[in-house]
């Protein structure tokens, strides 16, 4: 499938953070990008200097390395800020309505990384921003017996060009959810995004119910 472009609603706000390693309580964030569906949306991207060498293992995984978070690393404030304002400039666009942020694993990872930034630094999460995990997705829709984000890249033919740089991993993510809000729709489960033609992701993208409606089915 190819989803016909177009400017779509920003109001979805794709996140991913890369870390120095998996428990909440010990990692530091090193990279950070968000992106939205919008057509033409550079999105933001940074990486941030956590002030300590990080493994072998997280270079070889995340292909960031101690050098370059020394020469291009930012103070963990800057970034914060930055991210904030990235969303918050969405919201004011929008005048009214929510704003949803997507992450694969959010609930147990990305979520709590950005409320416990966000938290550190003295700035309120908004009622109107929501929260939707894709993996919650996938596994409710059970279209691979594993969901991990390569498993459901490679499911949906989705090139993740650079694996694990946040960047990278927050735009197969707004594919893979497409894919997944796709596949919603052809099961019935929302007929709100049904039409009589081939291009049904368009109502899906466009209608701006279908995030609120996720997070009821979920």
């Amino acid at each position: 499938m190819v989803f016909i472009e177009f400017n779509k609603p920003h109001n979805v706000v794709f996140i991913d953070f890369e870390t120095t390693g998996l428990d909440l309580n010990k990692l530091k964030v090193i990279e950070v990008a968000l992106n939205t569906l919008y057509k033409g949306d550079a999105g933001y991207q940074d990486l941030i200097n956590p002030n300590m060498r990080v493994s072998v293992l997280t270079e070889e995984l995340t292909h960031i390395t101690n050098s370059m978070l020394r020469q291009h690393g930012k103070p963990e404030l800057e970034v914060i800020v930055k991210m904030y304002n990235y969303i918050k400039d969405i919201e004011t666009s929008l005048n009214d309505g929510n704003i949803y942020l997507v992450a694969h694993n959010g609930n147990k990872f990305d979520f709590p990384i950005f409320r416990n930034l966000l938290a550190k630094y003295g700035f309120m999460i908004p009622g109107n921003w929501r929260f939707i995990d894709t993996l919650n997705m996938s596994r409710k829709i059970r279209v691979t017996p594993r969901n991990s984000m390569a498993i459901l890249c490679s499911h949906y033919k989705v090139d993740n060009v650079a694996a694990h740089r946040a960047m990278s991993d927050v735009i197969a993510l707004s594919q893979v959810y497409l894919y997944l809000s796709d596949d919603i729709c052809m099961a019935e489960k929302y007929n709100g995004c049904w039409e009589l033609s081939t291009e049904k992701m368009n109502k899906v993208i466009k209608t701006r119910e279908f995030p609120a409606y996720l997070l009821e089915w979920l």
